[in-house]
């Protein structure tokens, strides 16, 4: 068995996110010898999650790529390799585009998809020189379907998809890996305490999901968890819906 699956090399961005914190425990303790960078901008945050969960913590803002570039050419040459990246950065505005302002479309666009191009772009340099990886991106069920007052977010989470499919194609001849994973209402989060915030609001997200619940931020982490394994190692340039079929299935309405 490679060095890189028995002792592999993870980074989460966002890991003091609700899907960040639940995928970093899960890398660190479901396979042995696994090193797990968590990456953030809170460095308090940050070191109360480093001591949970172990490993190694860097401050990053991810919409600066020298930043994000410089990180992933420092974790390579120290550890060798970088076996698998997952973006859980995101932000959600839940607005008609008639009342959203430039600003906040640009910052949808910035937070949800430079962040992931930056991810991407950093990473694959660090990928190529140590024989590839596996990166994970976070797009979202309303990228593909569509849904009201989601105008801005869409846009940016349609752009992740786009991003990850072209970028699986380019860099597959590198042995790199590209996948996303495309969440419904996910509780717990900051994106979506709008939504699900009250009794009704909840019941009322509920009720748009086939499987008669909202997800919960381990429902994401396990996928990005599948999608980085390295013996998942045939698969890319592929979507992995975690929605509860708020895409795809149609729920029963209770009479």
């Amino acid at each position: 068995m490679s060095s890189e699956a028995t002792n592999p090399v993870y980074v989460v961005f966002g890991a003091t996110g609700g899907v960040g914190a639940e995928l970093a425990r899960r890398l660190a303790t479901r396979q042995e010898g696994s090193t797990v960078i968590l990456a953030a901008r809170d460095e308090a945050k940050l070191e109360k999650l480093r001591s949970d969960v172990g490993g190694e913590s860097e401050v990053v803002d991810i919409l600066h790529h020298d930043q994000v570039a410089a990180l992933m050419s420092k974790i390579a040459e120290k550890h060798g390799r970088v076996t698998g990246v997952a973006n859980c950065v995101g932000s959600m505005l839940l607005k008609p585009a008639h009342i959203t302002s430039e600003a906040e479309f640009r910052n949808q666009i910035e937070i949800n998809l430079v962040s992931a191009f930056n991810i991407v772009k950093g990473s694959v340099k660090a990928m190529m020189k140590s024989g590839g990886g596996s990166i994970a991106l976070c797009s979202s069920a309303v990228a593909d379907h569509g849904y009201a007052n989601h105008e801005a977010v869409a846009a940016a989470k349609g752009g992740v998809t786009g991003l990850a499919k072209s970028a699986a194609a380019t860099y597959a001849p590198h042995n790199i890996r590209v996948n996303v994973v495309s969440p419904g209402l996910i509780a717990g989060t900051n994106m979506t305490s709008r939504i699900s915030g009250s009794e009704a609001a909840l019941k009322a997200s509920k009720g748009m999901h086939a499987l008669g619940r909202v997800g919960q931020p381990r429902d994401v982490a396990s996928a990005l968890e599948f999608l980085l394994y390295p013996e998942n190692d045939f698969i890319t340039g592929a979507v992995l819906n975690v929605d509860g079929g708020l895409g795809n299935a149609a729920p029963v309405k209770q009479r």
